[in-house]
């Protein structure tokens, strides 16, 4: 499940996925015992979570946590969040492909993985638009946020 929030919190949608998880939680005790169910409520959880963050505040929090940071960095690298913020429409990963010069399998291997922290959205099988998020990092602002942080020191470098 991908989270339901744009450039903005969609109110109506976060209500509804609220909704659809009270009917998944009228026996807390059966969900912990049905897997799926368990599994179904996490994946809510989380969605209504990544819904009502702003794009700052999901930006942030990736750039504490190595294991998305990376795949954002990557895609930062590769053009890929300006390819898809200058975009008035969702691009495929082929479209994306012939933006960024890059591989199309990787492309949307690594969009997948972006989409999961709310950076971008997939709308459909290999095709994805721009949210808030991916604007704010497509921004050079945003691209310089991760520099400072994955980026070595002037002095640090190999001269």
């Amino acid at each position: 499940m991908t989270p339901v929030s744009d450039d903005k919190t969609d109110d109506t949608a976060v209500v509804e996925l609220i909704n659809a998880s009270r009917v998944h939680t009228q026996s807390l005790q059966e969900a912990n015992h049905d897997v799926k169910q368990r599994s179904k409520l996490v994946e809510m959880a989380r969605s209504i979570y990544l819904s009502l963050q702003t794009p700052l505040e999901t930006a942030f929090t990736s750039l504490l946590s190595i294991n998305m940071a990376m795949p954002i960095r990557v895609g930062i690298d590769m053009g890929l969040f300006s390819a898809l913020a200058s975009s008035e429409n969702p691009m495929t990963a082929a479209q994306l492909s012939v933006s960024t010069r890059g591989e199309e399998l990787f492309i949307d291997r690594l969009m997948r993985c972006i989409c999961t922290q709310n950076f971008a959205v997939e709308v459909d099988v290999n095709t994805y638009r721009a949210n808030g998020v991916t604007r704010l990092i497509a921004n050079p602002l945003g691209e310089a946020a991760y520099g400072i942080f994955y980026e070595p020191a002037p002095s640090q470098r190999a001269i």
